[in-house]
């Protein structure tokens, strides 16, 4: 996994698989999103796949970002999006329902 990380706006783009042995690389990039107190774009559109655990990681960074009036919305490759559907984060907090982008307070834009 790679992680790209942009601070003005918020983006973290991340690439090639994201696993659960990159995990920790993830978490650190979403605290450190959460102490800015600013809205995040997570991107997954060159994501070739990704794991539960990132998924549950980015979950509870849109349920804690809400909680501090800041939303994370997801942008995800066809590989991305499957993943998030089969794993049934398909429009859960932060992530997109299916084929778009949608904020963690549910609205698509």
């Amino acid at each position: 996994m790679t992680i790209h990380r942009d601070l003005n706006p918020w983006r973290i783009r991340l690439a090639a698989p994201v696993a659960f042995s990159t995990a920790e690389q993830l978490k650190e990039a979403l605290l450190d999103w959460l102490r800015s107190g600013q809205d995040l774009e997570v991107d997954f559109q060159e994501a070739t796949a990704v794991d539960v655990a990132a998924m549950q990681l980015i979950w509870a960074a849109a349920r804690e970002g809400r909680d501090k009036g800041a939303s994370i919305r997801v942008r995800a490759s066809e590989d991305a999006e499957k993943a998030i559907r089969d794993s049934g984060f398909a429009g859960a907090l932060g992530f997109p329902e299916v084929g778009g982008l949608m904020e963690a307070g549910g609205a698509v834009e």
